[in-house]
């Protein structure tokens, strides 16, 4: 074999793992399925992002998930095509050595499965790198300008870091005279026309893209985090190595190595935004693609290094490989690559992609038409929090608010794009609302100020598909009471709630001590609790983040489910679980002790005669009190996922075992010698629990049960699920851990 051959060996084998494995993805249910359909609905129905998108994932999201959904499918293969080209001609002139291709080689392997904007990172930083070594290059500007655009309309917080790396070496090359100021006219030039086209083609409002991807970017930080517990060797890991890469690149401006040290400069910025973007989030997802994605960019930094300093590179991807090992639930190296589904999967990318090529059409003109659809009809319509595959699947008209899911309006500027939205005269025709958030935070926290805009604009008119619909209907502000009352209070203390009736909106300030501000810069934020305090006493506890206290909380009522929502709503502000009073907590420190509320009270219109009823009836919901001679405690297995304790109507929502046909599944309430039965509902089988416990097909029933603690005596009850026997007439009860208080409110 002729020495020369043996490069595109490795090029071709590398291209051909890098390549993708099938050409689109089909939708599907939950959270993160669902962000990724809303980006590709705003390209169906022609929203433009940065006013009526705001979301870290950008329109060019659609290279994440590749969905048949909105888009043409020679869009996927130009975007492949490109950069498979650029990865080749990257590899081309990377790959210069033996050592370098083995490098490359388990850089690749370590990051396969990576998604395409981290490819697309890399191959901007490799650009980058090769621009500030020549200059003069124009292939290297405009590929580094050109990759630094399409992340930023891909990814935003990334994207944002790529455009911000460009501008400072444009700058370092200035200032240290190895450009004119008419090639930097000439660079930034092209990044502004780049810009402009790249908006004008994907409809991006350019100036509403870039600040609200920067509130995102911001209060991502505070309130995406998630705590360490048991994950240190990782977070000691990443640690070292960026303290490697950190104390070479002192070494390099110490021996002023000019070209050499800007580099190093750049990568360490770059690698600490990758460790942020892995370690922010601390679970399995997030941190192994931080691991994964260094081995890259230590395949990289090894082209743009000299013999001595490869050894930091060969140190960081051998980090990356251990570290990816030790990431819970992710398994081995070995668990990953040596198995027959991975060899098939490699073996099938081409069949594989040319099948997906041939079915794109079938798959984007598939017909979904679910019951909601009779009911919507085309009428616009939105969904909160989350479940916009709802849409989707339904063959709804989706007409999003900006922050299109409910977790990520991190701040005051984000929850007021959603407010104007809901307020405006193009607010959506209807909303399927239901009560869900993430990390232990508080759902009802979540968008305070956009559900005062529900409140104002939209009436219940039923429940549809586990969701409450809430119709579009004249608009109504809420009536500001009074003037803004502000009160004092410290960490740690109760701070009472005024026993106003109405509703009462509380912005509450919480600032970072400079101890805080360093850690939050550094890693992430310290811990911030959030305790509600009821009138029986009981005391719940979230998570709380400093931007969303500061944004606000609706203070005095709880609400915990789409229930306890509808009450609310169509009771005028007056039914509701009342918190008399709150307390925050930090764990850790890092926090000033003094913080201050500004509440401002909201008074609701009068409720209409048909809310009236509605109100009454929810109310109105009562037990059955039954014959104890028919019971019988027995030990069959159930469990009671959710028990809502709090509010004016008593849920129960759990699973049961039914070995048995016809055994009907309840709830009962207990208090001494008295058993009541509860209205329930059998919400259908549970395969995934038969599964787990490997218990036979239909053998675990979902059950959910609600009544009025109204209709219910003063008193403590303990919670049981039974079966009822018609053969026999008797009631099997099994009874459980959890109690509620039987009382009016």
């Amino acid at each position: 074999m002729k020495p020369r051959y043996w490069r595109y060996l490795f090029i071709g084998l590398l291209i051909f793992l890098v390549a993708p494995a099938s050409f689109f993805q089909l939708p599907g249910h939950g959270v993160d399925p669902s962000y990724i359909i809303a980006i590709h609905l705003a390209h169906k129905f022609d929203l433009v992002f940065g006013r009526d998108v705001v979301f870290p994932f950008g329109p060019l999201g659609i290279l994440d998930s590749r969905l048949p959904i909105g888009v043409n499918r020679w869009v996927y293969v130009l975007f492949d095509l490109y950069f498979l080209v650029s990865l080749f001609l990257l590899l081309r002139k990377a790959i210069d050595s033996v050592a370098s291709g083995i490098l490359w080689l388990l850089a690749v392997i370590l990051a396969f499965y990576e998604p395409a904007f981290q490819w697309y990172f890399i191959l901007f930083l490799f650009h980058l790198f090769y621009l500030n070594q020549e200059p003069g290059n124009n292939w290297a500007a405009v590929q580094a300008t050109l990759f630094a655009l399409l992340i930023f309309f891909y990814k935003v917080n990334l994207g944002v870091v790529a455009i911000f790396l460009l501008l400072v070496t444009l700058l370092y090359l200035v200032v240290s005279r190895r450009i004119g100021v008419k090639r930097l006219g000439l660079l930034l030039g092209g990044l502004a026309a780049g810009w402009l086209v790249f908006s004008v083609l994907l409809r991006v409002h350019l100036w509403g893209y870039l600040r609200g991807s920067l509130h995102l970017i911001d209060a991502y930080n505070d309130a995406m985090y998630l705590p360490t517990e048991g994950s240190f060797k990782l977070v000691w890991a990443a640690g070292v190595m960026l303290t490697l890469v950190g104390c070479w690149t002192v070494y390099l401006l110490v021996r002023r190595r000019g070209e050499e040290a800007w580099v190093y400069v750049l990568g360490t910025g770059a690698l600490f935004i990758l460790f942020k973007s892995g370690f922010v989030r601390l679970d399995n997802y997030h941190t192994i693609h931080f691991f994964k994605i260094t081995g890259l960019f230590a395949a990289v930094l090894y082209f743009y290094s000299r013999s001595g300093e490869k050894v930091v590179c060969w140190l960081v991807l051998g980090i990356g490989f251990m570290s990816a090992n030790q990431v819970p639930g992710i398994g081995t190296m070995s668990d990953r690559f040596l198995n027959r589904f991975f060899v098939q999967s490699v073996a099938g990318k081409p069949l594989n992609y040319w099948r997906g090529f041939a079915g794109y059409p079938a798959a984007a003109a598939g017909v979904r038409e679910g019951s909601l659809h009779k009911v919507i009809g085309d009428h616009s319509v939105d969904v909160v929090p989350t479940e916009i595959s709802t849409v989707y699947f339904n063959d709804l008209r989706y007409d999003p608010r900006p922050v299109i899911q409910s977790y990520s309006a991190y701040d005051a500027y984000l929850d007021s794009l959603n407010y104007a939205k809901y307020l405006s005269p193009g607010a959506p025709d209807y909303i399927l609302f239901s009560v869900g958030t993430t990390d232990g935070r508080c759902a009802y926290f979540d968008e305070p100020k956009t559900k005062l805009a529900i409140f104002s604009h939209y009436a219940v008119v039923g429940e549809a598909d586990g969701n409450l619909l809430l119709k579009k209907k004249e608009l109504t502000p809420l009536k500001v009471v009074g003037e803004t009352r502000v009160v004092g209070g410290k960490l740690g203390e109760d701070i009472l709630v005024d026993g106003s009736s109405d509703l009462q909106y509380a912005r509450i300030y919480v600032d970072y001590s400079v101890s805080g501000r360093v850690q939050r810069f550094l890693y992430h934020p310290p811990p911030l609790k959030i305790t509600l305090i009821f009138g029986d006493g009981a005391q719940k506890q979230y998570r709380a983040a400093a931007p969303m206290l500061a944004d606000g909380i609706l203070l005095n009522k709880f609400i915990d489910s789409k229930e306890d929502f509808r009450l609310l709503m169509q009771s005028g502000g007056k039914e509701g679980a009342v918190v008399k009073a709150i307390r925050l907590d930090a764990p850790r420190g890092g926090f000033d002790k003094e913080i201050r509320l500004e509440v401002v009270r909201y008074r609701f219109p009068a409720v209409t005669a048909e809310d009236s009823a509605d109100v009454a009836g929810l109310m109105g919901v009562a037990p059955v009190v039954v014959d104890t001679a028919r019971c019988r405690v027995d030990t069959f297995h159930a469990w009671s996922e959710y028990v809502r304790a709090q509010s004016p109507l008593i849920q129960v929502e759990g699973w049961v075992q039914r070995k048995e046909e016809g055994r009907r599944v309840g709830v009962v309430l207990r208090a001494g010698e008295k058993v009541y039965a509860l209205p329930s509902v059998d919400v259908g089988e549970r395969p995934e629990i038969a599964a787990y416990y490997h218990w036979p097909a239909g053998s675990v029933e979902g059950f959910k049960a609600t009544v009025s603690r109204a209709q219910l005596p003063p008193g403590k009850y303990q919670v049981g699920v039974s079966l009822y026997d018609s053969s026999s007439g008797m009631l099997r009860i099994r009874y459980l851990n959890d109690s509620v208080a039987g009382r009016a409110y």
